[in-house]
């Protein structure tokens, strides 16, 4: 779990990084760059995202068989955890990181069109 804990960290830099930046005008090739950085860590970051949610997933099944809990008294319990916790925030870092993918794509079309306006 800590490793998932980093990596939220580390792209969350990258995310921040990339907002810093959106204020200067960058060129099309750096505003690629930027998003393909954005995505290379999502492609390592969706495993971690996974074994998180597993582990979530895997709390429940032992609240359900350890203490005889029904699903959702057990799904229940396993949301209060911090289990629960890192999965959520998990997610969340990983769909703000495909927003922020998203509006780098935005910001290269607006550049285009501008480009084009000048011409």
């Amino acid at each position: 779990m800590n490793d998932i804990v980093k990596q939220s960290q580390e792209l969350l830099a990258v995310i921040a990084g990339a907002r810093s930046k959106g204020s200067v005008p960058l060129d099309p090739n750096s505003l690629m760059m930027l998003a393909e950085e954005i995505i290379a860590r999502q492609a390592y970051y969706i495993g971690l995202l996974i074994n998180s949610e597993m582990e979530y997933r895997r709390r429940i099944r032992e609240c359900m068989e350890k203490e005889d809990l029904s699903f959702n008294a057990a799904e229940n319990k396993a949301r209060t955890e911090d289990v629960y916790a890192i999965y959520k925030k998990a997610q969340y870092v990983y769909d703000l990181a495909t927003e922020q993918v998203l509006l780098i794509k935005r910001m290269m079309q607006g550049q285009d069109y501008e480009r084009r306006q000048q011409r």
